[in-house]
């Protein structure tokens, strides 16, 4: 896949460039289709490297980074995930990761600006977040750092994966043909059609981050 010129990026950052919680819920929903055929294939590939459950590229998932990725969804998605759609999850964060540096990656102090900007448009305060970071176990700065992955990630799949009008219009048609199926107006159906395509579009280019990736699965016999 050819790498799209990332979009010029302001020396200092707007509300309009915070992600918002639910395009980066499409990542975390892609994940979740994408794990329906992967956990069919774990398989047990030899001793595991210490702690970890799994290592991508040379870079170890713990099985307390896949504790943590559940605190998380609890914390910000309000639902919880089994251990091992966590696991996939981060493991296609790194993948989304790896592939979104250098060119999409902010520094740390204008993720935070990006972050206190999204909490001040969802109505919350930065001293209500770190209290609930503090509640569930989670340290300030390490979370800010896990944000600043996120839009590293979040502004790559804006770039690389789109969809356009006529694919909605295309797919709108696929299910306008089903029998027995009365549909909303294009115009109603149009977000929700683009979330759907997104989310397919994800899993493919996850499963091809992989294909060009040295990840091992390790299962644990607990």
């Amino acid at each position: 896949m050819s790498k799209k010129t990332p979009r010029p990026r302001s020396s200092k950052p707007t509300v309009s460039r915070v992600r918002n919680r639910r395009f980066l819920a499409i990542v975390a929903g892609a994940a979740a289709v994408a794990v329906l055929a992967v956990v069919l294939a774990l398989s047990n590939t030899g001793a595991p490297d210490g702690d970890a459950v799994a290592v991508v590229n040379g870079q170890r998932i713990t099985a307390q980074d896949v504790e943590d990725m559940q605190i998380r969804y609890r914390l910000f998605y309000e639902r919880d995930i089994e251990f091992l759609q966590a696991l996939e999850r981060l493991i296609s964060d790194e993948l989304l990761y790896r592939a979104a540096t250098p060119d999409y990656l902010v520094s740390y102090d204008e993720a935070q600006q990006e972050l206190e900007a999204q909490l001040e448009r969802d109505g919350l305060t930065l001293e209500e977040l770190k209290a609930e970071l503090r509640w569930n176990g989670i340290v300030y700065e390490e979370y800010v750092q896990t944000f600043r992955r996120e839009l590293a990630i979040a502004d790559y799949l804006d770039d690389v994966v789109t969809v356009t009008e006529e694919e909605a219009r295309e797919r709108y048609e696929e299910l306008a043909k089903i029998p027995g199926i009365e549909l909303p107006s294009f115009e109603d159906m149009e977000y929700q059609i683009i979330i759907n395509i997104k989310q397919e579009k994800i899993v493919r280019l996850i499963k091809d981050l992989e294909q060009q990736a040295d990840v091992v699965r390790y299962v644990n016999s607990g």
